[in-house]
């Protein structure tokens, strides 16, 4: 059995999944939309980018490199879902 920090650092891993993957999501998400000129799009993901960047540093300042693989992992697959998420919520606003 490990001890109570070990719990706290499995959820620091699950945390450093999830936070990159939507930070970067957002990030490439926001880059489409403004090479889309979808302007609405562009101010509320600038928020959400934001608050997401912040705790995304947080984690990085606690942990550092023990964290590098679920950042990346969690990174990479939000940057593919944004790119596929982004072209089909352009598409079916601009056929509406």
């Amino acid at each position: 059995m490990g001890s109570g920090s070990d719990g706290a650092f499995l959820m620091d891993v699950v945390i450093a999944f999830f936070v990159p993957m939507i930070y970067v999501f957002l990030r490439v998400f926001q880059q489409r939309n403004v090479a889309n000129e979808q302007y609405t799009w562009i101010i509320g993901t600038s928020y959400l980018i934001t608050a997401f960047e912040i705790v995304n540093i947080t984690l990085i300042v606690s942990r550092g490199w023990e964290l590098y693989i679920p950042l990346s992992a969690g990174a990479a697959i939000g940057s593919t879902v944004a790119v596929y998420t982004h072209k089909r919520i352009v598409r079916n606003v601009r056929s509406t």
